[in-house]
């Protein structure tokens, strides 16, 4: 995946399309990328993630069904709370990967994004009880 790719990725997904350019540019140049095929277990309960799990292409669920939208791990990587159920691929899915150090520096450096993940968080929490 290009650089320019990992940009319009993140421009498409609330809260990282509040990033100014130069904070795009950064963030994408460090994201790593994952592909799992559908069916495959991402992670399990209990697990604590060490990446932000931003979703590519692709579907993917917790294993009550819910679909997860757009990224998963920002509570464990924040929190250092574990993950409340299996994580799965429900088809082939990619995911570009933003480490807990640097998801830290960016929150402290861009308090926008932080806000934007503190409303995104709370919108999740109140559907899915989380």
């Amino acid at each position: 995946m290009t650089l320019i790719q990992k940009i319009f990725t993140l421009k498409s997904i609330e809260p990282f399309d509040t990033l100014y350019n130069e904070e795009l540019v950064l963030t994408a140049d460090i994201l790593k990328v994952k592909y799992y095929k559908a069916g495959d277990t991402i992670y399990t309960v209990d697990s604590l993630l060490s990446n932000l799990y931003i979703i590519v292409k692709g579907e993917v669920k917790y294993d009550d069904g819910h679909i997860i939208k757009d990224y998963f791990g920002l509570g464990t990587l924040v929190h250092d709370r574990p993950i409340k159920s299996n994580i799965i691929a429900s088809t082939d899915v990619s995911f570009l990967l933003l480490s807990q150090e640097h998801l830290l520096t960016l929150l402290y450096e861009s308090p926008h994004l932080m806000i934007g993940f503190l409303k995104s968080q709370k919108e999740e929490d109140d559907e899915v009880k989380i």
